[in-house]
C-alpha cells in the first residue's frame, strides 16, 4: 500500500491559495468589537440626548456592514442573524447602565423599553444593511469558486 506524497506549498503552509474561507475574523470577535462600538455610541447618544440618534445609530449601521465584510466565510450567517439581537440587548443594557432607572417596575420597564422602542428603525435598516451585503459576499465568493 502507497503513502500519500506529504503535500508542499502554500495550501499547507498557511492554507492561502484559492480556499479563502479562513480569511478574516472569527465571527464572536467582530460580533464584540461591534457590542464595543455601539456600547460607546450609546453611553453618549444616552447621556446627551436620553435616546439613540445619530451617533449610536451611525455606528450600528456601520458596525453591521463592516462586520459582514470582515469576519469569516463561514460566520457570515451568525453575523447576519444578529442585528435585532445586538440592538435589543445594547438598547436594554445601555438604558440599565447608564440612565439608571428607578421606582416601580412598569417605570423602570418604560424607561429601559422607550430607546429600545424608539431605536426600532435602525434596528430594521442595520438588519437590511447586513442581509444585503452578506447576501452580495455570499453570492459573489460562491459564483467566482465556480468559475
Amino acid at each position: 500500500m502507497r503513502e500519500p506524497l506529504p503535500r508542499s506549498g502554500p495550501a499547507t503552509e498557511g492554507q492561502s491559495g484559492s480556499d479563502d474561507r479562513e480569511r478574516g475574523l472569527p465571527s464572536v470577535v467582530v460580533m464584540l468589537l461591534v457590542v464595543l462600538v455601539c456600547a460607546a455610541a450609546s453611553y453618549f447618544d444616552l447621556r446627551v440626548t436620553q435616546r439613540f440618534g445619530f451617533p449610536f445609530g451611525t455606528a450600528f449601521i456601520g458596525g453591521c456592514l463592516l462586520a459582514v465584510l470582515v469576519v469569516r466565510r463561514r460566520g457570515v450567517l451568525l453575523v447576519l442573524c444578529t442585528p435585532p439581537l445586538l440592538m435589543i440587548v445594547a438598547g436594554v443594557l445601555a438604558a440599565e447602565v447608564f440612565l439608571r432607572p428607578s421606582g416601580s417596575l412598569e417605570s423602570q420597564a418604560l424607561t429601559v423599553g422607550v430607546p429600545v422602542m424608539t431605536g426600532f428603525p435602525l434596528m430594521v435598516a442595520g438588519t437590511v444593511v447586513a442581509l444585503l451585503a452578506g447576501s452580495i459576499r455570499l453570492f459573489s465568493t460562491r459564483r467566482s469558486r465556480h468559475d
